[in-house]
C-alpha cells in the first residue's frame, strides 16, 4: 500500500509543502532559496506613458524591446500584472522560494526553452497576454507550471478570473439601479477572457429581455486613444 501510494505522489508530481507555522518555528536555515521563474510574456505592440505634474502623455502604439517593457515609461501600462506580480514575489517569500523574473515576447525559442528548463528552478509562473505558442510551451515546460489567467488545454494549474460573474454582478448593478440602455467595451480576439466577457454580456442582455444596441459595443484596439474615441462615440 505504502508504494502503491508513493508512485500515486511520484505520478501526479505532488510536492509537501511546509506550513508557515513549521517554517517558522524551524528558524533560519543556511541553505540557499529555491528558485521559481516568473514569466511575463508579451508580443503585441504597446504605447508608452508619461505622467508628471498631473499631465499624461500617450505615444503611438510600437514594438517595444523585451529589455525595456519593465523601465519606467512603460510601468502604468503593466499596472496590471505588476501588482499580480508583486503577490506572487511576496508569497514564494513567505516560502522560501526566490523570484526569477524575465518578460518574454517568444515562448518557443530555442535559447528561451532551454533556460526555463533548467535544473537550478523548481518551478515557473507564467502570466501575460495569450500566444498561439502557449500549448507547445506547456508541453515543452519540464517543470511545475502555473499559468496565469491562461487558458489551456492540458493538465496544467490555472489561477484566472471568474469573467461570467463579473460580467453578471456588473449588469445586474447597474439593471438594479434602473439602466436599460447598456453598452459594452472590451476587446474581441483569441484571448479567451475577453470573449467570455462578451458572451456573459449578450447572455444578460438577452435574459433582461434587452436588444444589443451595436452602437454601445466597442470592441476595438485597447490603446488608450483608440478606447477613448470608441467610448465617445458611444
Amino acid at each position: 500500500m505504502r508504494e502503491a501510494v508513493l508512485k500515486l505522489l511520484r505520478d501526479s508530481q505532488y510536492v509537501v509543502r511546509r506550513s508557515r507555522r513549521a517554517a517558522s518555528a524551524a528558524g533560519p536555515r543556511h541553505v540557499a532559496p529555491q528558485l521559481v521563474e516568473v514569466i511575463l510574456f508579451r508580443h503585441t505592440a504597446m504605447e508608452r506613458l508619461y505622467a508628471q505634474a498631473g499631465q499624461l502623455e500617450v505615444e503611438p502604439l510600437h514594438a517595444c524591446p523585451e529589455d525595456s517593457l519593465l523601465s519606467e515609461p512603460y510601468r502604468i501600462t503593466n499596472s496590471f500584472y505588476r501588482r499580480i506580480i508583486d503577490g506572487i514575489v511576496s508569497e514564494l517569500a513567505q516560502w522560501q522560494y526566490k523570484a526569477m523574473f524575465r518578460v518574454c515576447t517568444h515562448l518557443t525559442a530555442p535559447a528561451f526553452l532551454q533556460e526555463t528548463n533548467a535544473a537550478d528552478k523548481r518551478g515557473v509562473i507564467l502570466a501575460g497576454e495569450y500566444s498561439p505558442e502557449l500549448e507547445s510551451f506547456v508541453a515543452q515546460c519540464r517543470h511545475p507550471l502555473v499559468l496565469v489567467d491562461l487558458i489551456c488545454r492540458g493538465q496544467r494549474d490555472v489561477v484566472t478570473m471568474d469573467n461570467h460573474a463579473g460580467i453578471s454582478q456588473g449588469f445586474d448593478h447597474l439593471y438594479g439601479l434602473g439602466h436599460r440602455r447598456i453598452g459594452f467595451v472590451g476587446r474581441l480576439d483569441s484571448v479567451v477572457s475577453f470573449a467570455e466577457r462578451f458572451t456573459a454580456f449578450r447572455l444578460k442582455m438577452l435574459d433582461a429581455g434587452l436588444r444589443v444596441n451595436p452602437a454601445w459595443v466597442y470592441t476595438g484596439s485597447n490603446h488608450i486613444n483608440d478606447t477613448d474615441e470608441g467610448v465617445r462615440a458611444i
